[in-house]
């Protein structure tokens, strides 16, 4: 089950439809790091029957395999792109895949490209007090309630950077 605020649950369910429809040719998650784009990509894509096609970075030597790749896997390419503050990014058309692409970038730079002629853009915010609280509760982490309610409190930290403290934390703990 995914934590995303209640407004963008709500937009997030009606997704998968837009994909199968065809009407949606690329669907650009932005958001800080760790706040779940990949996830809630992935998510869609298994909604829809699909697997994913992680892409950290595009090179001369693996574009022209990405969509061959990604057609043969019946997979949904994630391009994950990272534009800085006043800068452009090229989103590659993938000869061999005719289906929607993935692509994850910050707040901020552009993206254009064929690919995104039909994009659908949605932004994730940064985890308000109650998804943190959700996120710690997802964890396998035994936490004492206080202690929970301070961290939640004083640490403005992504879904992402709480799986990986959770599991870091239960590391330590086995070690005493």
């Amino acid at each position: 089950d995914l934590i995303l605020p209640d407004d963008l649950h709500t937009q997030v369910i009606h997704i998968p439809a837009l994909l199968q429809s065809g009407t949606v040719s690329a669907l650009v998650m932005r958001g800080m790091g760790g706040t779940g784009r990949r996830t809630v990509i992935g998510a869609l894509a298994k909604e829809v029957g699909q697997s994913v096609l992680l892409v950290e970075s595009i090179t001369d030597d693996n574009r022209r395999l990405i969509g061959p790749l990604a057609s043969l896997t019946n997979s949904l390419p994630i391009l994950r792109l990272n534009p800085n503050p006043g800068e452009t990014v090229d989103v590659p058309p993938l000869a061999g895949y005719q289906g929607v692409v993935g692509v994850t970038a910050g707040r901020s730079g552009g993206l254009r490209g064929e690919s995104l002629g039909h994009a659908l853009t949605l932004t994730l915010p940064p985890p308000d007090p109650v998804a943190r609280s959700r996120f710690w509760a997802a964890s396998s982490t035994p936490i004492d309630p206080d202690d929970s309610g301070t961290i939640v409190r004083r640490f403005l930290t992504t879904g992402g950077i709480i799986h990986r403290a959770a599991g870091l934390a239960t590391t330590y703990a086995r070690l005493d």
